[in-house]
């Protein structure tokens, strides 16, 4: 006795029609877009205060000696305001092979870096004392 394989709806050539999905989205499902240029009245920020040359400017070089017998070279008396300190920082850590970090308007280089520090401030056309 061999067994006849079932048949489905769709085998015997019944016409078969499928329930939507409850999941299907409308065709209409496509929200609007805004605009690209969505301004929308913000204030426009303002002018970024204009630079103040290095040669008006002097900066002061020390070494201070921290916890431990660390040293660190701080420049002082550049204001943060007319200056891009960080960009000034960048310059002198490339300089010197050292780290260095900007603290309330103040540039310290870790290391007895001193005469390196003069000579780069003296490049970028800063007045130097010590």
């Amino acid at each position: 006795m061999s067994e006849q394989p079932r048949s489905s709806p769709r085998a015997r050539g019944t016409n078969f029609a499928r329930r939507p999905s409850p999941f299907a989205r409308p065709p209409d499902h496509r929200l609007p877009r805004p605009p690209l240029n969505n301004y929308q009245g913000f204030a426009i920020p303002p002018h970024p205060p204009p630079r103040i040359p290095p040669v008006e400017q002097t900066a002061r070089v020390s070494v201070e000696k921290r916890k431990k017998g660390k040293f660190v070279t701080a420049v002082h008396g550049l204001p943060g305001v007319g200056n891009d300190l960080p960009e000034l920082l960048t310059k002198l850590k490339n300089a010197c092979s050292a780290g260095g970090t900007l603290k309330d308007e103040v540039i310290e280089i870790q290391g007895k870096q001193s005469e390196r520090v003069k000579e780069v401030l003296l490049q970028l056309g800063f007045n130097v004392k010590q």
